[in-house]
């Protein structure tokens, strides 16, 4: 399942890189995001 592979990435890391081969796509630090998530709060899409 996607969201639960997401949401396990988003709280164990700091920073969220999504590649493509060698070229990034995009980058994500979202502390207060991932705090949320570890508080319990759903993700917000």
């Amino acid at each position: 399942d996607y969201a639960y592979i997401e949401r396990l990435v988003r709280t164990s890391f700091d920073v969220v890189v999504y590649m493509e081969k060698t070229d990034i796509l995009e980058v994500h630090y979202e502390p207060e995001h991932k705090l949320a998530l570890l508080n319990g709060q759903r993700q917000r899409r």
